[in-house]
């Protein structure tokens, strides 16, 4: 009698497509990166951060003389600062800039040798944004249409449609840089808000409209930067998940791998959270 024509094993053709799965996701780019959303208040020591973050260090700084304190490391080239801290509503150029330099930055490939990619000053970045937003249309910032408006003019300032297009913009060059293939911090101030839910405040990003609140969702990272006083004298400590009215989450320290208060050092939690710590080669051409 002859053999039966053999159909192909359907569990060998699922095992086959797992595993295909498997090492995509192995072979992404993004899935050893951490991505972390960093809030506290002024003088804090956001960006002081850097020094304890695998180099070479990468930070787009709009926080005005927030790298006077890592001049050294500028020097040394394991931290390597483009600068946007000077803007004028008059003649926005700084959000433009930044984002030909981003975009180039991502074509050039520069980010597979880069150890931590900081956006420093989210509270300078948001209004560069807004004052792009109006310069690109021959408008002018709210604080001066005041009194073009009682004379009759229109469509002078911030439109209601313009805070929805700047809380999409915000969430985009979020996505983008989460897509970047090496670590990345986005640092940002406090804002107290009402809840009415619970009747009391809550600590989060200050940040406009909806990015309020979709900003901590997007981002897998949100932790809090805070001075303590302890029997050594005043250390800074990063929050990790909720504590009163403040708001921070993780992710990588799930399972009790990070604890609520850990001390302010990346690298210290990357290698904690089995993420990639080591240092990159420097580059160290002329300046």
């Amino acid at each position: 009698m002859p053999n039966e024509p053999t159909t192909p094993n359907p569990n060998l053709a699922t095992q086959k497509e797992f595993a295909e799965i498997r090492a995509a996701y192995k072979d992404n780019i993004t899935t050893d990166t951490m991505n972390a959303l960093i809030i506290g208040h002024t003088g804090s020591g956001k960006t002081s951060l850097a020094l304890s973050s695998p180099k070479p260090v990468l930070v787009y700084s709009f926080d005005p003389g927030g790298t006077d304190s890592v001049k050294e490391e500028i020097e040394k080239g394991e931290i390597i600062v483009r600068k946007y801290e000077t803007d004028s509503l008059f003649a926005p150029v700084a959000y433009k800039e930044f984002e030909a330099d981003f975009n180039a930055d991502r074509k050039s490939g520069i980010f597979k040798h880069i150890g931590v990619t900081f956006l420093d000053g989210l509270s300078n970045f948001i209004p560069a944004m807004i004052w792009q937003i109006m310069a690109k249309e021959g408008r002018i910032p709210p604080g001066m249409s005041a009194k073009l408006v009682q004379e009759g003019s229109s469509g002078k300032g911030m439109r209601i449609q313009d805070w929805g297009q700047l809380s999409d913009f915000i969430m985009t060059i979020c996505r983008a840089f989460i897509a970047l293939p090496c670590h990345t911090i986005i640092t940002g101030h406090v804002s107290l808000d009402k809840d009415e839910v619970i009747g009391g405040y809550i600590k989060s990003i200050l940040a406009p409209g909806k990015s309020k609140n979709t900003l901590p969702i997007l981002m897998p990272e949100v932790w809090i930067l805070q001075k303590m006083d302890t029997s050594t004298g005043t250390e800074r400590k990063l929050l990790t998940r909720n504590v009163d009215s403040w708001r921070a989450t993780t992710r990588m320290g799930r399972k009790d791998r990070f604890d609520t208060y850990e001390k302010a050092d990346v690298r210290y939690l990357l290698k904690k959270a089995g993420f990639p710590y080591e240092d990159k080669p420097l580059f160290l051409g002329e300046s």
